[in-house]
């Protein structure tokens, strides 16, 4: 029921409480979806891929209701969203990423592109990940809920699941090597990512806000990465082919989640998607060499059954 939480609040908020679900018609379902606003406050269109997700989840809604009998039919189902175009973006390579890692000019940020890279988190998940949340022993990264204290500010996960990430050991490494560096200088704050100084700014910013009563997004955590990011690839030598941003790293966890998983369900869990569409829609590049692996695979399957063509008659 979570899931749905943020579409029934936005057709309560327009509707009103007391609308009878079955007098929303199909015109008003059309309109509700074109004039859909953004929540945070902030200036600026709702994203189509956040336009596309809530008709989605209006029509699951009311999909429901007609088979409960509630209403004789769903007014959703024939709304159709702005076409949704994805753009192309760089998938960062394996030995990319370590050219990255290498020009990064400190334990920070190997530690941000390691636990994007490897672990597939998101910006805010990043940024709020605190070392409570991170279990040494068994090499995992816990990713849930946080309630806001009079000191911090909360942390609420995009989709509502909480989510366990196994972290290879190569990260896990990295984050050791920074908690130690982090006691020994003195500058270790109770977040993974935040020395002192954006730590107390980030405690500022979110007193200030409490006190004025604004909303908190995980995006306020932190600025300026992207910049920073994109200095860092130039040093690597890397020539994005494609949109590249931070979330790049995560679209690249992902898409190696993808290649190297079975299991579809797996990736969808690791990576916090609320539906399985997706992670097979959004994040399964396919690149060349996979293209030619497909002939390749199916070669050696061929070799291994020594198939052998024969004619039965003349060729022609």
């Amino acid at each position: 029921m979570k899931l749905y939480r943020n579409p029934i609040d936005r057709l309560v908020n327009y509707f009103g409480p007391h609308t009878l679900i079955g007098k929303i018609t199909p015109r008003s379902a059309a309109r509700f979806i074109a004039e859909m606003q953004r929540l945070d406050g902030k200036e600026g269109e709702l994203g189509d891929w956040a336009r596309h997700r809530a008709l989605r989840h209006c029509r699951t809604i009311f999909e429901t209701a007609t088979v409960w009998e509630l209403i004789p039919k769903d007014p959703f189902k024939n709304v159709k969203a702005p076409k949704l175009v994805v753009s192309p973006w760089h998938y960062l390579t394996p030995a990319e990423y370590k050219g990255l890692l290498e020009a990064a000019p400190s334990l920070r940020f190997k530690a941000l592109y390691a636990l994007a890279y490897t672990g597939g988190l998101r910006f805010g998940e990043l940024y709020s990940l605190t070392w409570n949340s991170i279990d040494f022993e068994a090499g995992e990264v816990k990713i849930e809920n946080r309630p806001a204290t009079t000191a911090l500010p909360p942390f609420k996960i995009k989709d509502y699941e909480a989510r366990t990430i196994p972290l290879p050991r190569h990260t896990v490494e990295i984050l050791e090597d920074l908690k130690t560096y982090s006691v020994a200088t003195d500058e270790q704050t109770p977040y993974v990512l935040l020395e002192k100084r954006h730590y107390e700014t980030v405690r500022a910013k979110w007193q200030k806000y409490h006190s004025q009563g604004r909303s908190w997004r995980n995006q306020d955590m932190s600025n300026n990465t992207n910049r920073e990011l994109q200095r860092h690839l130039k040093h690597a030598g890397i020539e994005p082919d494609g949109q590249f941003s931070l979330h790049t790293l995560r679209k690249s966890c992902i898409q190696n989640w993808a290649n190297n998983i079975t299991n579809p369900k797996v990736t969808e869990r690791l990576a916090g998607h609320a539906d399985l569409k997706t992670t097979m829609q959004y994040y399964c590049q396919v690149t060349e060499s996979e293209r030619a692996q497909a002939a390749l695979a199916i070669d050696n399957l061929l070799k291994k059954t020594d198939v052998k063509v024969t004619y039965g008659g003349d060729l022609e």
